[in-house]
C-alpha cells in the first residue's frame, strides 16, 4: 500500500504550501489537522477560515487520488491468482450452489487440463465454500484427494507459491491463469502438514509435483481437503470450460480433468 502513503504525503505537502500562501499561522503549538484549528491565530493571514480551506482541500485531494488509484489497482488485480488466493482464504463457507447448465459444444482452439490430484471428482458447485462454488474465482472443478501430492495440470510457470504451501497459481503456455487451493481454510494451519516443492517463477511440466501434504493429519485437524482447480481469467481467455469427468469419478495421474475452448488471440 505504498502508493496511498505517497498520495497522503503529497496531499499534506500541498496543503501545507497552500496554508503558507494564505499566511495561516499558529499562536501556539498544538495538534495537526482538524484538531489543530484552535491553535491557529484568527488575526493573522486568512486565519481559521483559511486553515479550514487548506484542510478540506488536502482531504479532497487525498481522497480523490486514492480512490482513482484504487480503481486502477482493482482492475489490474481482478484476475490475479494472488488476489484469488486471498479471496479464497477469506471466504466464508456456504451450502451447495447449483451449477449452471452447459452447452456440450466447445468453440475455438481446444486444450485440456489434466488432474491436479489423484482422487475423486467433486463438481465445483459442491465445494463447501461460497467463493469457489459460485464461480466467483473462475470456472473449474475440484477433487477430493486420496494421495497427498498436488500436480501441475499443464506446462507453465508458477506465479503464486504461498510459503504455507496450501495454495498455488500458475500460468499455462496458453496463457491460462490457474489457481489450486488445497482444502478449505487450510491457510489457518500456517504451513503445518504441507511441503512445498516449487517456488514462484519455477517452470513446470504437466504432472510435476507442486506440493506434498499429509492427508490424515490435515483431516484430523478438522479441515476439508476437497481441492479446487479454477481458471481465474476464464472469462477473458476462454469460450467454454467443461468437465471431462463425471462427478464421483476416480481420477489418476495424467487423466483429463477439464476441456477448455480458447478464444482467438488478437494482436494489440
Amino acid at each position: 500500500m505504498r502508493w496511498p502513503f505517497y498520495i497522503a504525503i503529497a496531499s499534506a505537502g500541498l496543503g501545507g504550501a497552500l496554508s503558507a500562501i494564505l499566511g495561516v499561522k499558529a499562536s501556539a503549538l498544538g495538534s495537526a489537522g482538524y484538531l489543530g484549528i484552535p491553535s491557529v491565530n484568527p488575526q493573522v493571514g486568512a486565519g481559521w477560515l483559511g486553515f479550514i480551506i487548506c484542510l478540506l482541500a488536502t482531504t479532497a485531494l487525498a481522497f480523490a487520488a486514492s480512490y482513482f488509484w484504487g480503481l486502477k489497482a482493482a482492475r489490474s488485480e481482478a484476475s490475479s491468482p494472488d488476489a484469488a488466493v486471498l479471496a479464497a482464504d477469506g471466504a466464508s463457507k456456504t451450502d451447495t450452489v447449483a451449477a449452471a447448465a452447459q452447452d456440450p459444444e466447445i468453440e475455438g482452439e481446444k486444450t485440456e487440463l489434466t488432474t491436479h490430484l489423484v482422487g475423486t471428482v467433486v463438481p465445483l458447485a459442491e465445494v463447501k465454500d461460497a467463493t469457489f462454488a459460485s464461480g466467483a474465482l473462475g470456472d473449474g472443478t475440484a477433487v477430493e484427494p486420496t494421495e497427498g501430492k498436488l500436480l501441475a495440470p499443464a506446462d507453465g510457470k508458477i506465479t503464486v507459491a504461498f510459503p504455507t504451501g496450501h495454495a498455488y497459481g500458475m500460468r499455462t503456455e496458453d496463457g491460462l491463469d490457474l489457481l489450486m487451493h488445497i482444502g478449505m481454510d487450510t491457510v489457518e494451519l500456517d504451513g503445518k502438514h504441507f511441503t512445498p516443492k516449487v517456488a514462484k517463477g519455477d517452470t513446470v511440466k504437466r504432472g510435476d509435483i507442486l506440493a506434498e501434504f499429509d492427508i490424515p493429519a490435515i483431516k484430523d485437524a478438522g479441515y476439508v481437503l476437497v481441492t479446487p482447480l479454477v481458471i481465474t481469467n476464464a472469462k477473458k481467455l476462454t469460450t467454454a470450460v467443461r468437465d471431462a469427468q463425471t462427478p464421483g469419478a476416480s481420477v489418476a495421474v495424467g487423466d483429463n480433468l477439464l476441456q477448455v475452448g480458447l478464444k482467438e488471440k488478437t494482436s494489440a
